[in-house]
């Protein structure tokens, strides 16, 4: 089988399950990273299946939900568990459109309901100051130094995932009608038109400056690693892990607290929900995030922001007796 093996008794079936299974996970995640994922997902299930000598064309409600509580003690979030059941109900619906899933059986695991997840992210934002503390943390006199400040100021000032960050090619560099723009391909192979702040296209021009990259390379990744001797530099992107590795290695330079005790320290994604949460406090309106970001629902967005202790001081002076 192309996917991660799952249990099928009858052989005359695999070959088409194979078929279908292939099609879904290419129609559900546009983008490699998302197929990555799913087919993470998968093969867990699948481990799982195996173990419990379940065939998967042959599943009902009940074992669903002993898979999810077999989720839950594993100590996984509820997010986690919400999207591993999300990907199940999806790889289900496709084999029972085609045939090979009753489709009764089908309708009573699609009526499961998700573990319920807190509003309230866990991955912490940084504060205005501890913000600046990040993006000056690189020295500016290196060419390491000069890649990751402008690495920094893309990510805080965009809020852009680190897929995204990662695939950007100098050809995605627009300006028009005297505003500098970045193209980032977001999750669900959406296309977002991030606005670059001043101070971000400055450090990118920097950083292509020291780094001898033309203007007219549109298809050089702007973010590339160096060799082993951390002279050259590769023509392959970024890798993502580079990036949550350079975003903690310089919190930590910073000052930051980076790891915290029974809850998410600082992460790449802290750059996200930091972006997200000063544009709220900065007055821009839902909406004008939301499409900054490339979220598709505003109320994902909104679970990004982060609740600042003013928001109850506001909320007091507020009240008129």
């Amino acid at each position: 089988m192309n996917l991660p093996a799952i249990r099928i008794a009858d052989s005359a079936l695999i070959e088409k399950a194979d078929r279908v299974l292939s099609g879904w996970l290419v129609e559900s995640c546009p983008s490699e990273a998302s197929r990555v994922i799913y087919r993470n997902d998968l093969k867990h299930f699948g481990e799982y299946l195996v173990a419990a000598g379940k065939d998967i064309l042959h599943l009902d409600r009940q074992d669903i939900q002993a898979y999810i509580e077999f989720l839950r003690t594993q100590d996984l979030a509820a997010a986690t568990r919400a999207k591993k059941l999300t990907v199940i109900k999806g790889l289900i619906r496709s084999l029972s459109t085609e045939g090979l899933f009753d489709f009764n059986d089908a309708q009573k695991i699609f009526g499961i309901k998700a573990p319920k997840v807190s509003r309230d992210g866990r991955t912490p934002g940084l504060s205005r100051e501890e913000a600046r503390k990040l993006l000056d943390a690189p020295p500016s006199n290196t060419l390491r130094g000069a890649r990751d400040r402008a690495l920094l100021s893309v990510l805080l000032y965009t809020g852009g995932r680190r897929s995204a960050i990662c695939n950007i090619k100098v050809g995605h560099l627009l300006h028009e009608m005297g505003v500098h723009y970045v193209l980032l391909h977001e999750k669900g192979d959406r296309r977002v038109r991030a606005p670059l702040h001043p101070q971000a296209s400055e450090r990118i021009q920097a950083w292509m400056t020291a780094a001898g990259i033309a203007a007219d390379d549109k298809e050089t990744y702007l973010f590339r690693p160096f060799n082993k001797r951390g002279k050259t530099l590769q023509a392959k992107p970024l890798h993502e892990f580079m990036i949550w590795h350079t975003v903690k290695k310089y919190a930590r330079l910073a000052g930051l607290q980076v790891d915290r005790l029974d809850e998410r320290g600082i992460c790449a994604h802290s750059t996200r929900v930091t972006a997200i949460t000063a544009s709220f406090e900065g007055g821009a309106k839902l909406e004008e995030i939301q499409q900054l970001v490339g979220h598709k629902d505003p109320r994902n967005t909104l679970r990004y922001r982060r609740a600042s202790p003013k928001d109850a001081v506001n909320a007091v002076m507020r009240i008129n007796y």
